[in-house]
């Protein structure tokens, strides 16, 4: 598998929390993560691999995770990556919750939805 778009989420992610809550995220740094439910999706029309995907989010959802198995979450076995994630501060770095969009797409398709972000998917 192409590990393009998992580090393009690593880095991006590390940087975004930098730059916007001015903290390093180091070892003891976790995350919660969990799906935007205000998005309605038609799940016949989406790739089995999705499906997968939020099945491993949901039962993540009140898991306190490291950086690493966000990163493994948050990309489909093709290689997709969610159009955008909000990025909440919990705990000054200690604790973020991430929530993710339904809708995945590869590396370029969100890059050019983010065009002048330099940490996308990644918002506040």
């Amino acid at each position: 598998m192409n590990r393009d778009s998992k580090i393009l989420l690593k880095n991006n992610l590390v940087n975004f929390i930098k730059f916007f809550f001015e903290v390093d995220i180091n070892l003891f740094t976790k995350f919660l993560i969990e799906v935007d439910e205000s998005e309605k999706i038609d799940w016949s029309k989406q790739p089995s691999g999705l499906m997968l995907t939020f099945l491993s989010v949901t039962n993540n959802k009140n898991n306190k995770l490291e950086i690493e198995l966000i990163i493994e979450l948050l990309t489909t076995d093709r290689n997709e990556i969610p159009i955008w994630i909000k990025v909440i501060e919990v705990e000054k770095a200690k604790i973020y919750k991430l929530i993710i969009c339904k809708r995945f797409r590869k590396k370029k398709v969100v890059e050019e939805w983010h065009r002048n972000s330099d940490f996308y998917p990644f918002i506040i």
